[in-house]
């Protein structure tokens, strides 16, 4: 009674995270992905007892082609939205070729084969073991065999290799440590959200085909075959419940905790109230903090009263937070287009133009950008473009007013001399004398 539990444990798991990852997290950017990723993993656990039948060989065998070989790049795509991917690279889609040619081929093989003839060759296969297969060299079940077996094994293991490769170039270029894991696990340090789900499939996906191949040839005791699927549980719900996180940059144990911090006795409220506030603040950047102590202070001198001022800075808090929070919000993609893209360098740039490349309305934009900045967007624009012909005027002293507009995105050089006086107070001739005396 125990061993079943114990062997059914890992695909009970897999399913009530999807359910409870459906029900809290079905807004986050990555829903879908850990959705899919968690249910493909609990059909890949769904043992032989738990198909009934005599064709239970041959199902397992047709979905173990998509599902083994598809949950490869799909891991790869998870992290690569850690790592704020805008979307999955083209290489990442090719592996899914993999699955979809392997889950063909099988097909066409059985369809040519006869169900009854592949059913037949399979169940005395699982009862007999791999001495029989020299009777049916040369046949399509045994091509059926091939294809559904060593070859399967080997994409699959190629495909873990190439992302086993992936992960340590990441744990590379992240200069992320073991010593990073330690500190988070004892000394309440922060660790990388990124770093902590590599750490979790590299545990995960060995044992996965490890426990598969080696009962199969009969080489693992009945104690390791349980251990092994305890590890499995384990580490499932540890990549389950750390992808609650994944909008997160880095993230300390005792965040994973923060649904308990609410169940504070009444003398310990304003020492939880600053607990919450600490961990709310601890990944916001400058920009955010500023932004959040202006809109409170504001929230505050008008309704001095109270009112609806919690509510109001609640909603101004999670507002200044969206940046640090969400990085696929609004307001990050438009900051990554703005700053990081420089898309105010486009001459004759539009509130329409940045809408579509945003996937989204004029309206919402400028709404956004007047909440943000306490701007209008063509003033945010000829701020951003005044601020970077300073920084050009400086590197290019020389530079003459029609190269310093285009440079910085105007029209022409009488619109950026009128927007450098306006927003400056000096002419950029004046500004630039000042800045060389």
């Amino acid at each position: 009674m125990l061993s079943t539990f114990i062997h059914l444990l890992p695909l009970s798991l897999c399913l009530f995270w999807a359910v409870i990852y459906a029900l809290l997290c079905s807004r986050t950017r990555s829903f879908a992905l850990v959705e899919v990723l968690l249910l493909l993993l609990a059909a890949a656990l769904v043992p032989a007892r738990l198909l009934p039948g005599e064709g239970a060989p041959v199902t397992i065998a047709l979905v173990s082609q998509l599902i083994a070989p598809s949950l490869v790049p799909l891991c790869a795509m998870y992290l690569g939205q850690l790592r704020h991917d805008r979307s999955p690279k083209p290489a990442q889609w090719a592996w899914l070729v993999i699955p979809v040619a392997l889950f063909t081929s099988a097909t066409l093989l059985l369809g040519i084969a006869g169900v009854p003839a592949v059913q037949a060759f399979m169940l005395r296969l699982w009862s007999e073991g791999f001495g029989i297969l020299p009777q049916y060299e040369g046949s399509l079940v045994h091509s059926f065999f091939i294809s559904t077996v060593p070859v399967m094994r080997i994409a699959v293991a190629a495909l873990s290799i190439i992302l086993l490769a992936y992960m340590i170039r990441l744990l590379v270029r992240g200069r992320l440590k073991a010593a990073n894991l330690r500190n988070f696990l004892f000394k309440g340090g922060r660790i990388s959200v990124l770093q902590l789900q590599i750490f979790h499939l590299m545990v995960l996906l060995p044992l996965l085909p490890l426990a598969t191949v080696l009962a199969e040839f009969g080489l693992l005791p009945a104690w390791l075959d349980l251990t092994i699927e305890v590890l499995e549980a384990l580490a499932l719900s540890l990549l389950a419940f750390t992808a609650f996180f994944s909008a997160r940059e880095e993230i300390a144990l005792g965040d994973m905790f923060g649904g308990w911090l609410f169940n504070y006795r009444p003398e310990k409220r304003n020492e939880a109230d600053q607990e919450l506030l600490d961990r709310i603040f601890v990944n916001a950047s400058h920009e955010t903090l500023e932004h959040a102590r202006r809109s409170v202070t504001d929230i505050l001198e008008g309704n001095a009263d109270g009112g609806d001022s919690r509510s109001r800075i609640a909603s101004s808090i999670y507002s200044a937070l969206s940046l640090s929070q969400e990085p696929d919000s609004l307001l990050a993609r438009f900051q990554q287009l703005m700053t990081a893209d420089k898309l105010f360098l486009q001459s004759g740039l539009t509130l329409a133009d940045v809408a579509e490349r945003l996937d989204s309305k004029p309206a919402y934009i400028s709404k956004l950008v007047n909440k943000t900045y306490r701007l209008g967007f063509p003033e945010l624009l000829n701020t951003l473009r005044v601020d970077y012909a300073c920084k050009y005027l400086l590197e290019h002293p020389d530079a003459r007013g029609e190269q310093v507009a285009r440079e910085s995105g105007f029209l022409s050089a009488s619109s950026f001399n009128n927007c450098f006086k306006r927003i400056i107070g000096q002419t950029p001739k004046l500004w630039l004398a000042s800045r060389h005396r």
